[in-house]
């Protein structure tokens, strides 16, 4: 399943599904974490961790987070389908 098959679940659904396309050898020794705030009607804060070849996602505020995406989701959902990048 690709992420543009996935452009009618709750965003919050899709979030929790990024490390099933994560690819350990190519992050290894990397650590990082990603703090994603979508705005908007599916509001909400998710932090992505990647440490020690492993990626997971927590309902959570990143402390300190290397990357801070904030996005209206219905912009989220425009780009799953394609229609802006």
């Amino acid at each position: 399943m690709n992420l543009s098959e996935l452009q009618n679940w709750p965003l919050q659904d899709i979030l929790y599904r990024l490390p099933d396309y994560f690819d350990p050898e190519g992050a290894e020794g990397e650590q990082i974490s990603v703090q994603f705030r979508l705005t908007g009607r599916e509001s909400g804060r998710w932090c992505m961790h990647i440490a020690d070849s492993r990626c997971w996602i927590e309902d959570d505020v990143c402390m300190n987070p290397d990357v801070s995406l904030t996005a209206d989701s219905e912009d989220v959902r425009r780009m799953l389908r394609g229609e802006v990048n």
